[in-house]
């Protein structure tokens, strides 16, 4: 039910300076929603597409609050990669790794994905906590896209 909230995100690709973060909702959508096999190969071909039509990417720095935020979702979403295993929480881990970067653009892309990765892997009302906040982190990320 939550995996919805990820398409308005996806539109954000209409500005180049913000397809990184619409391929990141894309492999986040899906990932989570239960679709069919070939549904779900051809989004992620599109994420790949998305966030290769973004290159070169723009350079955006990114506060330093911010990236010991972004080190910090990091560090936390690839400790659950490796306790949770399976091939749905490697690949949103390892998008993951992009929000080490020091540019904003690139490390949009692994916002998303590691706030599926918290509604996968925590139960409950934690689990929703850590998705809301962490897209409501996003949000922040993508209003400084669009200026």
């Amino acid at each position: 039910m939550y995996e919805v909230a990820y398409l308005p995100l996806a539109l954000a690709g209409i500005r180049r300076k913000a397809r990184p973060l619409a391929a990141g909702a894309l492999l986040a959508f899906s990932l989570l929603y239960p679709l069919q096999e070939a549904w779900r190969y051809a989004l992620l071909l599109i994420s790949g597409a998305v966030f290769v039509l973004g290159w070169p990417f723009e350079k955006q720095p990114v506060k330093a609050w911010e990236r010991f935020l972004n080190a910090v979702l990091a560090v936390v979403g690839i400790a659950i990669t490796f306790t949770m295993g399976g091939s749905t929480s490697y690949l949103l881990g390892a998008a993951g790794i992009a929000l080490f970067s020091g540019n904003r653009v690139l490390s949009s892309f692994g916002l998303l994905p590691v706030s599926a990765l918290f509604l996968v892997s925590l139960t409950g009302l934690n689990g929703i906590a850590a998705f809301v906040l962490t897209y409501i982190y996003a949000l922040h990320h993508l209003r400084k896209l669009l200026r």
